[in-house]
């Protein structure tokens, strides 16, 4: 059926360990122990039809941003006009030069 498809783009960093939270590395937290974090770097939505849809993806989120070399994951839902929501699907690829 006829769904709002939602692609998120998120990506591992390294953070600092501050309280329970790991959080981007600043000159305060710097001396902190390491961590690892996952950031969202970008989104794309469209409506998709009912049956197979095809996505051709060439590495950018829109007209002037452009993903940057490096390994992400997807994450790809599917909404319905009455809200439901699709168990979410997170393949993982690398964008390299």
């Amino acid at each position: 059926e006829q769904a709002s498809v939602s692609f998120s783009f998120t990506q591992k960093v390294t953070g600092r360990k501050v309280g329970h939270k790991c959080v981007a590395k600043s000159r305060t937290n710097a001396k902190r122990k390491a961590c690892e974090r996952t950031v969202t770097v970008g989104t794309l939505s469209f409506t998709g039809h009912s049956g197979t849809n095809k996505v051709v993806f060439q590495g950018r989120i829109s007209r002037s941003k452009k993903l940057k070399p490096g390994r992400y994951t997807l994450i790809i839902t599917a909404t319905n006009s009455a809200g439901a929501r699709s168990a979410p699907a997170s393949p993982s690829f690398t964008i390299v030069t």
